[in-house]
């Protein structure tokens, strides 16, 4: 490479360098410009916010949740009870249930020969 032509390419890349920090800078001035449309909306949500009356709304929607999370505790006690009550009457009858995954299969039915297990609810064809 003679001299004329690094100088061109030493010229070449001081421009690219230079375009590349004006770009950066633009990148930055729309970011913040970005952010500060976004930073007023957010202030103006805050205010609005801060004006309304969520006191009551609040202590309305709190009661409803409770109610709700209410119905779901007496539910789960409920179902817990009822499989609670079938599996001691299961038991009680001498049936056991277990469940196995498909390539268990072979330990399942030696499982079944061996402890006589009267009832297993697992499906092998799938």
């Amino acid at each position: 490479m003679d001299t004329t032509s690094q100088e061109h390419l030493q010229k070449w890349e001081a421009n690219l360098k230079l375009a590349s920090i004006n770009m950066i800078k633009q990148l930055i001035e729309m970011s913040q410009e970005e952010y500060e449309k976004h930073r007023q909306e957010v202030d103006n949500l805050t205010q609005r916010i801060e004006d309304a009356n969520w006191g009551e709304i609040t202590t309305k929607n709190y009661a409803i949740l409770n109610n709700i999370i209410d119905l779901y505790e007496e539910d789960i006690i409920q179902r817990k009870n009822r499989k609670f009550r079938r599996d001691l009457n299961d038991y009680q009858q001498g049936r056991v249930y277990t469940f196995c995954k498909k390539y268990d299969n072979i330990k399942a039915q030696i499982f079944l020969w061996t402890h006589k297990v009267v009832q297993i609810p697992y499906r092998l064809q799938k």
